[in-house]
């Protein structure tokens, strides 16, 4: 595998744990960077790993998950999605965030996984037409990091400049990232 497809691989598979982001950054009032690196972590972490599940699992696997990895990714980012636009419309601008409206570990670990799926997939895809899928793997997961750091800090930003409204596009956005993943699936 060259560096280049390994790059466009890379980017393709960090799309939707960049906005992904960029939505949950929406929801940052302080501790930008420790968030962002936290996401950072566990974005490019999780989108590094399921491509190597996917090769290790390979071929026998792939028809079993494939049925279903689409509804569950699609379950899981409207349902983070949903109560994301739900906080938006019930919660208020000011800077004291409401516990139940603060991020915790096991909602990043959550969709990181959900946004990761397609990963593993490409995985199962990559075990049948290469030996060598480590280039990818790294390269998938140091792009995924850099832009999920990014996304972070961008969507704090836009969340500064538009307020609660942020995360109701932030929870449309969650949702749009399921949808396609369900499309891009049903439709081939």
């Amino acid at each position: 595998m060259s560096l280049l497809t390994a790059l466009a691989v890379g980017f393709g598979l960090a799309a939707d744990a960049f906005a992904a982001s960029v939505s949950r950054g929406c929801l940052i009032r302080e501790r930008v960077g420790m968030y962002a690196l936290l996401m950072a972590v566990l974005f490019g972490g999780f989108q590094a790993l399921m491509p190597y599940i996917g090769w290790q699992a390979g071929a026998p696997a792939q028809a079993v998950i494939e049925a279903w990895d689409h509804w569950v990714a699609f379950g899981i980012l409207f349902a983070i999605g949903a109560k994301t636009i739900h906080e938006g419309f019930t919660g208020d601008d000011s800077d004291d965030t409401p516990k139940s409206r603060q991020l915790t570990l096991a909602a990043l670990v959550v969709t990181a996984i959900a946004t990761s799926i397609d990963a593993l997939a490409a995985g199962f895809g990559f075990a049948l037409v290469t030996d060598d899928l480590w280039l990818m793997i790294a390269v998938t997961g140091i792009v995924t990091f850099a832009l999920s750091w990014v996304g972070v800090h961008l969507g704090c930003r836009v969340s500064a400049l538009v307020g609660q409204r942020a995360e109701i596009v932030g929870g449309l956005v969650l949702i749009a990232i399921g949808a396609n993943i369900l499309y891009q699936h049903l439709s081939v």
